[in-house]
């Protein structure tokens, strides 16, 4: 099985990228590497956070069904505000 992090995705292949929605989209396209993974017949699971239906439409449109899952955690912000340890 392989992790692709979106944190550590932002710092390896889009370490020039911010956080507003444009740069999270390229951010998102970035985790498009997990195509590669899936066709080598690994496990793949993209943790990123991705506000755009847009983007969640391009990257399941990258593995067919059914190996793409969809996972929505749903949380109040102010909890996930004291969960970042990167204060964002």
């Amino acid at each position: 099985m392989s992790v692709l992090d979106g944190d550590k995705v932002r710092h390896g292949l889009c370490a020039d990228l911010g956080f507003s929605l444009p740069e999270r989209s390229k951010t998102s396209a970035a985790s498009a590497k997990s195509r590669l993974f899936h066709e080598a017949g690994q496990i793949v699971l993209v943790s990123a956070i991705s506000p755009l239906r847009a983007d969640r439409e391009r990257a399941r449109a990258l593995i067919p069904a059914p190996s793409f899952i969809e996972v929505h955690c749903r949380c109040p912000l102010a909890l996930c505000a004291a969960c970042d340890p990167q204060g964002l």
